[in-house]
């Protein structure tokens, strides 16, 4: 039986579930819900965490049943149920939660659900990388042939709560020696001293404190011959200068200097 889907963070009820109750009316059968969140803030963004929210306000029984959160493809108005597409063949993570029955059951109440589990976190990082504009979710029940299962959720309750940090801009004023740094390894400079003195200025977009890393690679090579990072985060703006003093640069011939770059750590 074809079912309209719940659509868009507003108003209004989600059932999910198989609902046979006496009080169905034209509304008996088989219920999923599907809703579509803006995550358009999130372009190009580092997503450290995320968990989709949802409130439910009633279940048919009075037993724990578990509730799954699917990824879906995008959703329009007036698709049905089984004209979505569940992705990926299994859901990102079940939840058992414990009825809602407030009326046939003693001791129930508005349960608050919390999908927070790793396949989550990689999908919304996913779509955050691919800059898309909108992720699709589904919930289901995992008994869809029980009715005691059957439960509504409060659409406007739903909410994906992420914590994500900002790529910062690559660091600047890059120099050894004083000398600035160059790209092109055949018109860079030669360094003569043994303790060469690294230097760059770190950078950040909205002001947040960053950690400077930065490394010595032997032209060609993907091994580090030198490797330091800020012990602790430094502001934006601020110029961290590096000497290496490593007992295998000792007799060592003069060196071309390296990359200096910086990058947000979490």
């Amino acid at each position: 039986m074809q079912q309209p889907v719940a659509q868009g963070v507003g108003f209004g009820i989600g059932e999910v579930g198989l609902d046979t109750w006496s009080t169905c009316g034209s509304g008996c059968g088989l219920w999923r819900s599907v809703i579509t969140l803006n995550i358009g803030k999130l372009m190009g963004r580092f997503i450290a965490s995320a968990s989709v929210n949802m409130l439910q306000t009633h279940m048919g029984g009075c037993d724990d049943r578990y509730l799954q959160l699917w990824r879906t493809k995008e959703i329009s108005n007036g698709v049905s149920w089984n004209g979505v597409d569940w992705l990926y063949g299994d859901p990102l993570q079940s939840k058992l939660v414990p009825s809602s029955n407030k009326t046939g059951c003693s001791g129930k109440a508005n349960e608050w659900v919390e999908f927070d589990g790793a396949e989550v976190r990689k999908r919304v990082r996913s779509a955050a990388d691919q800059n898309y504009s909108a992720i699709s979710s589904g919930v289901r029940s995992s008994d869809e042939d029980t009715r005691g299962a059957w439960r509504r959720i409060q659409i406007d309750s739903v909410k994906l709560h992420v914590t994500y940090y900002i790529y910062p801009p690559l660091p600047d004023r890059l120099t050894v020696d004083g000398t600035s740094c160059v790209t092109n390894v055949s018109s860079s400079p030669w360094i003569t001293s043994r303790y060469a003195t690294l230097s760059a200025r770190a950078r950040s977009t909205e002001s947040e404190s960053v950690y400077l890393r930065m490394r010595i690679q032997k032209y060609g090579a993907d091994s580090n011959f030198y490797w330091y990072r800020t012990p602790d985060s430094v502001g934006g703006n601020a110029t961290v200068n590096r000497s290496p003093r490593s007992p295998r640069q000792r007799g060592r011939p003069p060196t071309r200097d390296g990359p200096i770059w910086a990058r947000k750590t979490i």
